[in-house]
Formats: structure tokens, C-alpha cells, sequence
């Protein structure tokens, strides 16, 4: 059986703009299309985000964004109805999210 090292061989023979092609391959290839939430899953986010802003409670907020899910945690402070915008206040910075990137909101128990 021949022991070969892989890539590693051949990393030492490419020129760094390989690297960074190959790199910005391998991060397209990981992009995700954003899920469609259907009307019982809206039912349940608007619930959840109505008792967080009633409550002032910390809440994991997980939104879309190009082409990757990215997870917040914060305090809902505003939600703008007309812009279809939720401002999250998180520990070190105030954050605006669209409506239509949410894909999921849990309360985080204290």
C-alpha cells in the first residue's frame, strides 16, 4: 500500500491565487439556499417574538444571510412592522434584521 501525503504534497507547488480560488470554491460549494417558511412556522415566530418583546426576554435569534444561517442573541427592542425589520439589542452592539431573513426565534431561559 503507498503512504501518500495528499495534499499536502502539492500545496508547497501552488501559487497563492490556487489557494484563494480553491478557497472561494470550497465556500461556494458550502452556501445553503434559504428555507421557505411556511404559515404555521410564521404563527409560531410571530408568538415567540409578540412574548419576547412583552417580557423584554433574551431570545437566539437565527437569520439568513448570504447563503449561510448566522445566530444572534439579544433582546428584541423594535420591531418595524412597515420596513419588515426586528432591532435586536445584543451585548455589544444594536443589530437590524429583515423579517424575511429570520428563520427561526427561541427564548433563552435565565
Amino acid at each position: 500500500m503507498i503512504r501518500d501525503r495528499g495534499r499536502i504534497k502539492w500545496t508547497s507547488m501552488m501559487l497563492p491565487e490556487h489557494v484563494k480560488i480553491l478557497r472561494e470554491q470550497q465556500m461556494r460549494q458550502n452556501e445553503q439556499k434559504q428555507p421557505e417558511l411556511d404559515m404555521h412556522m410564521w404563527e409560531e415566530l410571530n408568538e415567540r417574538l409578540q412574548e419576547a418583546l412583552d417580557g423584554q426576554q433574551l431570545v437566539t435569534l437565527t437569520y439568513f444571510e448570504g447563503g449561510y444561517f448566522q445566530e444572534v442573541i439579544g433582546v428584541v427592542r423594535k420591531v418595524d412592522m412597515l420596513q419588515r425589520v426586528l432591532m435586536l439589542e445584543g451585548k455589544t452592539e444594536t443589530r437590524k434584521v429583515s423579517m424575511e431573513k429570520v428563520t427561526n426565534l427561541e427564548l433563552v431561559d435565565k
